[in-house]
């Protein structure tokens, strides 16, 4: 089976009297053919010491959906232990992005105080 993903997005921007929606309609829904067959949809408590998030089967890498489910803390993504902090999610913010199959073990870490982490990680 083909196309078993599908990402829809955009992004909207106004400002003083600028207005910007970001990509054109074209390119806001892309199917992906997913080539594994694991994924894992957690919720992950993070603490204020890094953590490595937890990936269950998924081994080789995929598409990682995230919402930080705090309302007040904020809490950062680093592509593994001791490396720099490179994702921010402020309270209920989200992100998407591809996790490469060289990332072996990807950290969380709360700002203040613990947050929630919901997630799907689909591999690809």
């Amino acid at each position: 089976m083909a196309d078993e993903l599908t990402i829809n997005w955009r992004a909207t921007f106004t400002k003083s009297g600028t207005d910007i929606t970001f990509p054109d309609p074209a390119k806001r829904e892309f199917k992906v053919t997913i080539t594994g067959t694991r994924f894992i949809l957690n919720r992950q408590s993070i603490g204020t010491s890094a953590e490595a998030i937890v990936l269950g089967e998924v081994v080789t890498g995929g598409y990682f959906f995230a919402v930080n489910r705090d309302a007040t803390n904020f809490v950062e993504i680093r592509p593994g232990a001791g490396l720099t902090d490179t994702i921010r999610l402020q309270a209920g913010e989200g992100c998407m992005f591809r996790i490469s199959p060289d990332a072996a073990a990807p950290q969380a870490i709360a700002d203040t105080d613990a947050v929630e982490l919901e997630y799907l990680l689909v591999e690809a």
